[in-house]
């Protein structure tokens, strides 16, 4: 990524605030920022308005949020996928989703497990998925 140029000055100032960004689905849809950033002492901005938004799509939308250089970006997706692909598949993708990510950006990304729904079939995958995901990333040795 091409670093914006900064007064040196004004950084001195204004010391640029640490930063979380939550990306998610809409499993992600009610965390509050502020709540979450007055519990651990930083900004916190939940980006959850991807209603449906599959792993291929948060490419997408990660995009503005890696232009706001933050310390940490916290990726939260894959429950949408699970309607179409199974665990190992969808484990793959966020892998990989966070991969490419974290390429483009100096912030520490993180991968979040998914949440059990209130369907139990599903329930299943999300289990078996998070799972690979804790495999891949010990593997890969991703966030």
């Amino acid at each position: 990524p091409v670093p914006r140029k900064k007064n040196i000055k004004q950084q001195q100032k204004n010391p640029k605030q640490k930063t979380t960004i939550v990306l998610g689905d809409s499993m992600v849809k009610h965390p509050k920022g502020l709540d979450i950033g007055k519990a651990i002492g930083h900004r916190v901005v939940v980006k959850a308005s991807f209603l449906g938004a599959r792993t291929s799509d948060m490419v997408h939308y990660s995009k503005p949020s890696i232009l706001q250089e933050p310390d940490q970006i916290i990726l939260h997706c894959g429950t949408n996928d699970l309607h179409n692909s199974g665990p190992e598949a969808v484990a793959n993708r966020i892998v990989d989703l966070a991969q490419e990510v974290k390429s483009s950006t100096e912030a520490n990304v993180v991968i979040s497990e998914l949440v059990c729904r209130s369907d139990p079939a599903k329930n299943e995958k999300v289990r078996g998925t998070n799972v690979l995901l804790a495999r891949l990333c010990k593997q890969k040795t991703c966030m």
